[in-house]
């Protein structure tokens, strides 16, 4: 039996006189469908709990408020295809939104100063999370969690926070395989940080990406957890336009490979890689091929594993370069451009 509940209210002003907006929707069954519409300092909690079998469609909630201090509360519990758009545009905004099972997709777009998004979507496969934030100060997290023993498949989680400054992304999976997660920023003290791990170590393919542009002083992280194991292949790039940022990029088991690019001044780095087959940048065995544009850079890079190799490109001054690798076929080649650069290599 399908359900439809719709909820519009309007905030009204009377002279001095104010409304604040509260919606409630509890629904059970299958088939349920929301809509609420809010103007002003709006509050909204919808509950959806599926009853029927695998082959009921879902459900779907859509919100949309504007005004300031709102909060979106959407808990979504279907064996399949739920859907959530949540858009907020105002100031000091919050929305949650969880999902369980496979097939579901989420998108929060605000537009204010000070929101809050947070989406959840657990033991399931083919989910998608869209978080966009034009703002200040803006956090934004998505988890896409195992939920049981055989993990989240094809998940994919993007972020992209615009605005001013001081905004905030964090991404973590936990998959079985096929994960993929971006984080854009463009401002600058910004926070982007992505975490990866594999349920099993065959055929999990994961990928991230972080842009930060035309910004200063933001910090980029991705960790990729893969243990040793054939065919995992977990992909990492990392691209920086601006002065005073930092990067730390981890990975762990075989196969992986990363890119690094930098541009601007004062930039430091970190890249590790523990395992056999990892790239940094592409090619077979541990190879290490990153390009700096800029000045002040310093950097630490290590390889754990066996047929490895360096490629260093260096345009700029006062850079510091630490390359250390561990394990046989080790090859190190530096090319530096300007004066006061530092390069230590360590090779066993």
């Amino acid at each position: 039996m399908k359900k439809v509940h719709l909820t519009s209210l309007v905030l009204l002003f009377a002279g001095a006189t104010f409304a604040q907006n509260v919606s409630t929707t509890t629904q059970n069954g299958d088939n349920n469908t929301t809509s609420v519409a809010q103007t002003g300092s709006n509050t909204v909690i919808i509950d959806q709990t599926q009853t029927g079998g695998a082959a009921q469609s879902g459900m779907e909630a859509t919100v949309n408020q504007t005004g300031s201090g709102n909060t979106g509360d959407i808990v979504q519990n279907a064996v399949r295809q739920s859907r959530t758009t949540l858009t907020q545009s105002g100031t000091s905004n919050q929305a949650w939104v969880d999902q369980l099972d496979y097939a579901n997709d989420v998108e929060i777009n605000q537009n204010g100063t000070g929101n809050q998004a947070t989406s959840f979507q657990d033991d399931g496969r083919f989910m998608l999370s869209k978080i966009t934030q034009d703002g200040t100060g803006n956090i934004a997290e998505t988890d896409q969690s195992k939920g049981s023993a055989t993990g989240v498949t094809r998940a994919q989680a993007h972020i992209t926070q615009t605005g001013g400054d001081n905004n905030n992304g964090y991404i973590r999976q936990d998959a079985y395989q096929r994960a993929y997660a971006s984080i854009e920023q463009y401002s600058s003290d910004n926070d982007a940080d992505i975490e990866q791990y594999s349920v099993v170590q065959l055929h999990t393919n994961h990928q991230a990406y972080i842009t930060q542009q035309t910004g200063d002083v933001n910090d980029a992280s991705i960790y990729q957890a893969g243990g040793s194991g054939n065919d995992l292949q977990h992909t990492a790039t990392i691209i920086q336009d601006g002065a005073e940022n930092h990067t730390d990029l981890n990975q762990t088991g075989d196969e992986h490979s990363a890119n690094m690019e930098f541009y601007g001044d004062g930039n430091d780095f970190t890249a590790t890689q523990a395992g056999n087959t990892n790239a940094l940048a592409t090619g077979t065995g541990n190879t290490i091929d990153l390009w700096v544009s800029g000045n002040d850079n310093d950097g630490i890079i290590s390889q754990n594993g066996s047929s490895n190799s360096a490629l260093l490109d260096i345009d700029g001054s006062n850079n510091t370069m630490n390359v250390s690798q561990t394990g046989d076929g080790h090859t190190a080649t530096e090319t530096i451009t300007g004066s006061g650069n530092t390069i230590n290599v360590t090779q066993n």
